[in-house]
C-alpha cells in the first residue's frame, strides 16, 4: 500500500510536463510486443526539469563576479548579485554555490552533510531558478541528487518546506533558504511531508517509546534506507563535483 501511495505523489507521474518525452506506440504491432517492455517502476518516471537542468554548466562565485563589467542596473539582478556575494564573502561550512555560466537567473548548489545525521558524508546537488518577479516571489529549489527523505519528491526533486511557501518574504535572504533546506538533511520536518509513507515511517519512530523493541526495527529501517541512498546517489567526493561545478573540468 504504502509504494501504490508513492507512486500517486510522485510529481512525473501526476503531471506530463514533469515527465522525460518517450516514444508510445504508433501502430498495432509495437502493442502486441508491449510485453517485452519492462513495467514502470518508481524511478522510470524522470523529471524533464532535472534531466535539463543538469546540463546548466556553472562557474565559480568569484569567476562570475570578475566578469561583471559594472554593476547591474536592474532591481533582480542586483539583488541576486547582492545574494551572491554574501556566500562569497561569508562562505557557509557545508553550503557552495556555483552561478550559472549563461544565465544569472540559474544557480547551482553543493551541500555536504557531516556525520551527525542519516545522510552522514553524503554530498548534494540542488538546482536554484530565480523567477521573473525575484525577489516578490520566492525562487524554485529542487534537489538534483535523489534523495530518501520525506520531504523531497522522489521524482522531481521538489522541496516541501515554510520558507518556500507561507513564510518567504522578498526579504528573506538566500543564505537564510539554502540553510533551512540544509537543516532538512539534519532533520526532517513531519508537518511539511510531501511522502506520506516516508513520514508516517519516520514520524512513526520519532513518537514511539525508545524503549519499544519496535521503535528500533523501524528506526533502522528508515536510516538503513537513507543510508543506502547516499551510497548509491550522493558519495561522489566533493572536490571533484566542485571542479566540475566551477568550470574546471568539462
Amino acid at each position: 500500500m504504502q509504494k501504490a501511495l508513492r507512486y500517486f505523489e510522485l510529481d512525473a507521474m501526476l503531471s506530463l510536463s514533469e515527465r522525460v518525452p518517450r516514444q508510445y506506440p504508433t501502430d498495432l504491432s509495437m502493442l502486441q510486443n508491449i510485453n517485452r517492455h519492462p513495467y514502470e517502476t518508481e524511478t522510470s518516471f524522470k523529471s524533464s526539469y532535472i534531466e535539463a537542468f543538469h546540463k546548466v554548466k556553472t562557474q565559480s562565485m568569484k569567476s562570475h563576479i570578475d566578469q561583471l563589467k559594472e554593476t547591474p542596473k536592474g532591481l533582480q539582478q542586483r539583488r541576486i548579485l547582492r545574494e551572491l556575494k554574501e556566500f562569497m564573502h561569508n562562505p557557509h561550512d557545508s553550503i557552495t554555490v556555483y552561478p550559472s555560466q549563461t544565465s544569472y537567473l540559474k544557480w547551482k548548489v553543493l551541500m555536504f552533510v557531516p556525520n551527525e545525521s542519516a545522510y552522514s558524508r553524503g554530498v548534494f546537488a540542488l538546482s536554484v531558478e530565480f523567477p521573473k518577479k525575484y525577489p516578490y516571489t520566492q525562487p524554485e529549489i529542487r534537489f538534483l541528487t535523489q534523495i530518501y527523505h520525506c520531504n523531497v519528491s522522489g521524482s522531481s526533486g521538489r522541496i516541501c518546506h515554510a520558507i518556500l511557501g507561507e513564510s518567504y518574504t522578498p526579504s528573506t535572504s538566500m543564505r537564510e533558504i539554502l540553510s533551512y533546506i540544509y537543516g532538512l538533511l539534519m532533520c526532517p520536518d513531519i508537518d511539511t511531508p510531501l511522502d506520506s509513507a516516508l513520514v508516517e515511517e519516520y514520524g512513526y519512530q520519532s513518537g514511539k517509546d525508545k524503549s519499544d523493541t519496535a521503535y528500533f526495527q523501524v528506526a533502522s529501517e528508515y536510516f538503513k534506507k537513507a543510508r543506502e541512498s547516499v551510497r548509491l546517489h550522493s558519495s561522489r567526493a566533493f572536490d571533484d563535483l566542485h571542479k566540475e561545478l566551477s568550470g574546471q573540468i568539462s
